[in-house]
């Protein structure tokens, strides 16, 4: 069919994240994200979560000790992606904007 509007824009985009993750694709985790977010993952090394409708102030995880991560928020509607400062592992916790459709990524440091 004919995509209308701003849906080839946001297609576009979610391709871009897609091909900039693992080459293999990402397998469904859990007990990664501790809301309950769905979670995909490609082993230890990258993790793509994302929030819906829901508005989450923040988003707790839990990972192996042992993997640092460098955390980018993605805008989903806004089609931007922003990375958090500093390097994350195990527990830890990221803010968001309250806003829906956010996802977040996690890639590790080597």
């Amino acid at each position: 069919g004919v995509l209308h509007g701003q849906s080839p824009a946001r297609i576009a985009f979610l391709k871009r994240i897609l091909e900039a993750g693992p080459k293999r694709g990402l397998d469904p985790v859990q007990g990664i994200v501790e809301t309950g977010f769905p979670c995909a993952s490609k082993g230890p090394d990258y993790y793509l979560t994302y929030c819906g409708i829901m508005q989450p102030a923040a988003i707790p995880f839990s990972l192996p000790e042992g993997n640092r991560y460098k955390v980018d928020m993605v805008d989903t509607w806004e089609m931007d992606i922003s990375t958090v400062q500093g390097v994350f592992e195990g527990q830890f916790t990221v803010d968001l904007p309250g806003k829906p459709y956010m996802a977040v990524r996690l890639r590790k440091v080597t």
